[in-house]
């Protein structure tokens, strides 16, 4: 049955009941039968309602069938005793607290109504409560006149009249309720609250009709009072049977007003002003009706006229405060107004954006669909309004899009990227926000999402990511070779020494090793054999080490290796694994190349940080390289204060020249067979003021290294030529001078017009002047150094080739080069046998030389057996300790002119000599 059917059945029945119960047999059946009808309606209908209220609707609604429920229990027995069992009931009896109970029932289920139905708007409040006094003032009066006064003259007991007058006094509390639910409410502009005024009426009046009739003795229970509590609890039950009985309870806060038309508001006004007027003259009409209680009706008219001109005075003096409503009213109507344009802006907005803009329901079906939706997915808005949003997603996806709606749910928001369907079947990466749609109440009734197509977007940040990583790679990775570079070691050395990890720094092992002669392949081959050289050894490095370490390099010809654990002893035997396989040949370019190394190791007990590590590996592979090369070195502190000194050296041999600490000394090259000094070999030494003599050995290397042995080559080259040019003066016959040129100086810019310089400041013939350059730059190819050596020889300066036979010098080279002399390194005249033999070197340098018109010195000559040996194979000039010392420059005035001949002077003849002085060359 429809709803709105059901309360009219339901009033139709109870009419129908009142109307058998006034014709029907007094105690018959059928009286008995209708009068049961209204009560058992009003429980019935009011416990279904209770008991599937739910939240505000729950507590009002139970407590209105609970008080039916004993409304009832008390008024079956009450009827059906003196009706059906002829058996009399006393007054008062147990039922009549029964009855008490139910009013206190139904006003605590009005007070509750009243409280959610009262409006916020205080003026409607103040008259409100006034008419509800005048109200109840007038009803107070006429029960006073017409049920309490006179039970008071009762000649009932006490207790008897007391209960009596309980009756119509508790329902005076009800129809105070009542009435101030009716004038503030507007109760009797609905159905629901006309039912719950006239269930209130009806009780109110019955109950003090009862309560005089059973003072006086005159009440029947089958008699026309009855049907009025028929009818009163006929209405309840058509009000809980009304649909609009929830909407009475919730309450007129947080709702907009009832819509009622103007005719149905005048008539609520009307009945309201007129019932307003019939209360003021309640109290005149009962002066009428009992003049012996005049005094006190008058009383309450003059109560009653004074709360009709508090109204008056009410609804004049807040005239003003309505206007002021009005205003705030227009105002709240322009802002709605303004609001009603901006939310027409949006919808432009988000019909014109990009984005797609869905609204969704709970179950997932499409509410809303905008343009941007169209053609993101390409379906229509006709296509997609009311069907599943699940058709959107790819089936990969619907999880994941599960979870963020779930997230919406406890939340408000989420965000997603997934990949979606198009109407085509194709696919298209998006970003989804998504947000609840909640209404007044907070309740979530759907779902907004806001869609963006970020396909290109992601390929961007793939190509990022792509270019991000190669350039990771680039950052960290030497291009020459594919190890890591410098920037990877240190960063893989600041992870393993970092002390948030805690581990134990002995246990990580750092070797550095460089190719031994390196130079001399780049010089001799060319860099594209150095850099095939360098790729393939760091293959085989990379290949010995594996997942074990990190394998760098740092450049150059320098490598790294890093092992994390093992300590000391995995890195020494990692170390002795790499010389082994570095002994082996390398083939690169068609060549068979072999190249030895030289290994510093150390572990992470050495230093604190990447930077005292590296130095201490660092130190350790040149104390290996000092050792001979070839060879391993673990680090020890003292190569720590070596290094120190070495730079203390340094540091003092920046000035040595301009404090005057560098001196020459000579050492005499003889011809071979007859004796005759032809030249000079000019040696440097350094006296320092605190140290004093510092070997050659010591400070050449670090000149060497320092880039000092530049300016100190240079003060060599002008005093050597400045001294020979003093001893042709002295002796009256010129000699050669020969200055040793390192590789710096040669590759130095202006280096010839140094040469031209030095010789004419000191007047010396540049035929006079010899430079030896180690044979590794004369078989170099760079083409820097074959233009100086062509300027140098074009100046009338002598080229000799220093340390022959060390290199890879080739006859080929050596035709093309602008060289005068060999000079024979000492290590091949040392192994010259006590039998005298030169050997197939010294034999074959011999050859060369002769095949190409150079001459030959041999140096290092110490003993009789090797001046005699290199005078039979044809050397063309001697030098060594047999034959002289070096000597100081102020010594060469003694220098007879033959040294060595036959029967000749040697040395120890030579006064001023030092046994047992070294030769060692200035670079």
């Amino acid at each position: 049955m429809r709803g709105w059917t059901l309360p009219a059945a339901v009033t139709t029945l109870g009419a129908a009941a009142v109307v058998v119960f006034l014709t029907a047999p007094v105690g018959s059946a059928l009286q008995v039968g209708s009068f049961l009808v209204p009560f058992t309606l009003a429980v019935a209908l009011l416990g279904r309602r209770a008991l599937t209220a739910r939240g505000t609707l729950r507590r009002p609604l139970t407590l209105l069938w609970w008080g039916a429920v004993a409304y009832t229990a008390a008024m079956l027995p009450w009827y059906l005793a003196p009706m059906v069992f002829e058996t009399g009931l006393p007054f008062p009896s147990p039922l009549d607290a029964v009855f008490f109970v139910a009013f206190g029932t139904y006003a605590a289920f009005l007070v509750i109504v009243l409280r959610r139905s009262a409006p916020d708007q205080r003026v409607e409040s103040r008259i409100a409560f006034t008419d509800s006094l005048i109200l109840t003032s007038a009803a107070s009066a006429a029960v006073w006149s017409l049920v309490i006064e006179p039970g008071l003259r009762s000649d009932e007991p006490a207790f008897t009249r007391a209960v009596a007058l309980m009756y119509p006094a508790s329902n005076v509390v009800l129809f105070a309720l009542a009435a101030r639910l009716a004038v503030s409410s507007r109760l009797v502009t609905t159905v629901p609250g006309v039912l719950l005024l006239v269930w209130v009426a009806g009780e109110f009046a019955g109950n003090v009709f009862y309560g005089t009739q059973v003072a006086g003795g005159t009440f029947l229970h089958g008699g026309p009072l009855t049907t009025t509590w028929m009818a009163s609890y006929t209405a309840l039950a058509a009000l809980a049977a009304h649909p609009g009985l929830a909407a009475l309870l919730r309450g007129a806060r947080g709702r907009p007003p009832v819509a009622v038309g103007a005719r149905t508001a005048a008539a609520a006004r009307y009945a309201r002003h007129a019932l307003l007027l019939g209360a003021t003259l309640v109290p005149l009409g009962l002066i009428a009706l009992r003049p012996e209680e005049e005094t006190q009706l008058l009383v309450v008219a003059a109560i009653t006229f004074a709360l009709v001109m508090i109204r008056v005075l009410l609804l004049t003096g807040d005239l003003g405060a309505q206007r002021r409503l009005a205003v705030e009213q227009q105002l709240l109507l322009d802002r709605v107004n303004a609001q009603n344009v901006e939310l027409l802006r949006y919808a432009v907005i988000v019909d014109s954006t990009d984005d797609s803009v869905i609204t969704v329901t709970l179950d997932g079906q499409v509410r809303d669909w905008n343009p941007g939706a169209t053609r993101l997915y390409g379906y229509t808005a006709e296509e997609m309004v009311g069907r599943d949003s699940a058709q959107l997603l790819h089936d990969d996806d619907r999880d994941a899009f599960a979870n963020a709606f779930h997230t919406v749910m406890e939340h408000g928001h989420a965000e997603i990227e997934t990949v979606a369907l198009r109407k085509d079947g194709s696919t298209v990466e998006i970003f989804a926000t998504l947000s609840a749609i909640r209404d007044d109440d907070g309740t979530t009734t759907g779902v907004v999402g806001i869609a963006r197509d970020v396909t290109e977007r992601k390929a961007v940040e793939a190509r990022l990511r792509d270019h991000a990583r190669e350039m990771r790679r680039q950052a960290f990775q030497d291009p020459l070779t594919g190890l890591g570079n410098r920037a990877l070691f240190t960063q893989r050395l600041a992870e393993l020494t970092d002390p948030a990890e805690a581990r134990d720094r002995s246990d990580i092992a750092v070797l550095m090793l460089d190719l031994d002669d390196f130079k001399v392949v780049n010089d001799s081959l060319g860099h594209e054999a150095g850099d095939a050289l360098l790729a393939a050894a760091a293959t085989r490095l990379g290949d010995i080490v594996g997942e074990s370490g990190t394998v760098t390099r740092l450049g150059g010809d320098e490598f790294t290796v890093i092992l994390p654990t093992g300590g000391e002893a995995a890195g020494v035997a990692l170390a002795e694994t790499i010389l082994e396989a570095f002994s082996h040949d390398f083939h690169v370019l068609g060549l068979a190349l072999r190249t030895a190394t030289s290994v510093g190791v150390t572990t992470g007990a050495s230093g604190s940080d990447v930077g005292s590590l590296l130095r201490s590996a660092d130190l350790a592979m040149y104390a290996a390289k000092a050792a001979g090369k070839g060879t391993l070195r673990v680090y020890q502190e003292d190569l720590l204060q070596q290094a120190h000194e070495r730079l203390q050296l340094e540091n003092h041999l920046r000035h040595a020249v301009a404090r005057g600490e560098l001196t020459l000394e000579y050492q005499p090259i003889v011809a071979a067979g007859t004796g005759d000094v032809v030249g000079l070999e000019a040696l440097a030494r350094w006296r320092h003021p605190r140290w004093g003599q510092i070997s050659p050995a010591a400070f050449i290397p670090v000149a060497e290294a320092s880039g000092t042995i530049v300016p100190i080559g240079e003060w060599v080259l002008r005093t050597a030529c400045r001294e020979a040019a003093a001893f042709a003066a002295t002796h009256g016959r010129a000699v050669g001078i020969s200055v040793n040129v390192s590789v710096r100086q040669l590759q130095s810019d202006g280096f010839r017009d140094v040469v031209e310089d030095a010789l004419r400041d000191a007047g010396l013939e540049p035929a006079l002047l010899t430079l030896e350059v180690t044979e590794s730059l004369f078989m170099s190819d760079d083409p820097r150094s074959g233009a100086v050596l062509d300027e140098l020889h074009a100046l009338g300066v002598e080229l000799s080739v220093d340390d022959f036979g060390t290199g890879h010098s080739s006859l080929a080279r050596l035709r093309l080069l602008p060289v005068s002399e060999l000079k024979v390194d000492r290590s091949f005249v040392n192994g010259i046998g006590p039998d005298g033999e030169c050997g197939p070197i010294i034999a074959a340098v011999l050859a060369m030389a002769r095949a190409l018109d150079l001459s030959v010195v041999a140096e290092g000559v110490e003993t009789e057996v090797q001046l005699d040996a290199l005078r039979r194979a044809g050397c063309d000039r001697i030098q060594g300790f047999h034959i002289a010392r070096p000597m100081p420059a102020g010594d060469l005035a003694a220098l007879p002119p033959t040294l060595g001949a036959p029967d000749g002077p040697r040395v120890g003849l030579l006064p001023g000599t030092v046994p047992g002085r070294e030769a060692v060359r200035t670079g």
